[in-house]
């Protein structure tokens, strides 16, 4: 069996590591694609704070340490008789599914051609995963090494930690079989959205037509922006899991503790993670309804995971000396000087090589669905999160506009996926068969 092989075994093993967790925790997911894709977030999430929390213990990383705790909440489970609850899949549009599933195959194929990616992979991402697999620890000597400082040391390692797991089943890590992630991703990103659809939407039907122009514009984003072998798509894979938790799961504990560990997540995989952490948490603060205490018990149960999270991996690289993005290292004096620049780079960047495809889209699915209930939180998610780009495009003298071409069109897509779970009516009740906006006046 080839590397390549090896490794795409071994990260079929993720789901099966979310589904444990599920599994012992005893969640009613609505179908079977649900299931697949909180498995697959859940299973990366957890994957990732073991290898974290490993480092931090100094414990090196073995494939039977990694799988065993989601083993063990398993059959703990299983010892008591439990199982893991599906709910009746809604019927939905076999055809909407069949094109979702169409251009997931059209994603696999660009990025398994190479047509997908770029020399992040190869510069950045994939040296790091195959460096942590080889140590099978985070490698704080080869991060301080000063020749490879543009790998920015202390980066979040989330995907790293992804494909470092997967190498260490490989023997090496296998550069093209690693481009295979982000299509896996994507299709796992489209589950939970379609599973968040049909919670806000309650319309099988439209929540599949809905979810087959998300996935196109996942795709189509994707590939323009060349994001096989980098961490974007799992980004936006936590985004949407966050999101849709606070959109769209009826226990409010349930949707601000799954929320939570989505963000957590988000955090150890880019750095765009903390921003969109703090706008969610800011979103839940001013526009949660409700009593004000209300509003702060849920903020409190958002922000646990991440701030934990994001303390740890802070304190780890401060202890070994690798502290630069965090202070603002790359970044420059912030500057009006080249304001002026920003807004047609981004407008170019935002065409996507498609006349702007992805945001026609967008407008078509808020016209022919027209089913919103306070849409702010996603909104408000999408307004902050392009006002911190543009906050980090006026930091340095230098022209941004190479900046932007390279980077913009991957942060964008966060926006267009806030626009896209702004569509139905959010946080449906407790109460069965009756619909309340987000977020629930009474909460405890």
């Amino acid at each position: 069996m080839t590397a390549g092989a090896k490794f795409l075994l071994a990260l079929l093993a993720i789901p099966a590591i979310g589904a444990g967790v599920l599994f012992a925790a005893r969640r009613r997911l609505p179908g079977l694609a649900a299931l697949l894709g909180a498995s697959t977030a859940v299973g990366i999430a957890a994957l990732s704070f073991e290898m974290l929390a490993f480092s931090l213990l100094g414990w090196k990383w073995t494939l039977p340490l990694l799988l065993a705790p989601a083993a063990i909440a398993a059959v703990w489970r299983m010892s008591r008789k439990s199982s893991l609850l599906l709910a009746p899949s809604l019927p939905g549009r076999r055809a909407a599914l069949g094109l979702a599933a169409v251009a997931l195959i059209l994603a696999a194929y660009a990025a398994g051609t190479a047509r997908a990616t770029s020399s992040d992979l190869i510069l950045f991402w994939g040296a790091k995963g195959e460096q942590f697999a080889r140590a099978r620890t985070l490698d704080f000597e080869f991060l301080r090494r000063p020749e490879l400082y543009l790998m920015h040391p202390d980066y979040p390692p989330g995907l790293p930690f992804l494909l470092a797991f997967g190498t260490m089943a490989a023997g090496r890590f296998p550069w093209g079989a690693s481009l295979l992630v982000m299509p896996g991703i994507l299709a796992a990103t489209a589950a939970i959205f379609k599973a968040g659809a049909e919670a806000r939407l309650r319309d099988p039907e439209a929540a599949s037509w809905l979810t087959v122009l998300f996935t196109g514009t996942l795709v189509l984003t994707n590939l323009v922006s060349m994001t096989a072998g980098n961490a974007d798509s799992e980004l936006v894979l936590f985004e949407t899991a966050a999101l849709a938790a606070l959109l769209s799961i009826r226990e409010h504990r349930l949707a601000d503790w799954s929320a939570g560990l989505a963000l957590a997540a988000a955090v150890l995989t880019k750095l765009e993670g903390v921003f969109f952490t703090g706008l969610v948490l800011s979103g839940v603060l001013i526009f949660g309804g409700g009593r004000w205490a209300a509003r702060l018990k849920s903020a409190v149960r958002i922000l646990a995971a991440p701030v934990v999270t994001f303390l740890t991996w802070y304190a780890l690289c401060r202890a070994h000396g690798l502290l630069d993005m965090f202070r603002g290292g790359p970044f420059g004096a912030f500057t009006l000087r080249n304001f002026w620049r920003i807004p047609p780079a981004m407008a170019v960047s935002a065409r996507y090589d498609s006349a702007y495809l992805p945001w026609i889209a967008l407008l078509a699915a808020a016209f022919v669905f027209r089913r919103f209930g306070r849409a702010m939180l996603p909104l408000w998610t999408a307004a902050g999160f392009l006002a911190v780009n543009v906050f980090f495009y006026l930091h340095g003298t230098r022209d941004p506009t190479e900046w932007i071409g390279w980077s913009a069109a991957r942060t964008l897509i966060t926006v267009l996926v806030c626009g896209f779970l702004s569509i139905g009516r959010a946080r449906v009740s407790e109460a069965p068969g009756e619909a309340e906006p987000f977020p629930v006046p009474a909460r405890t």
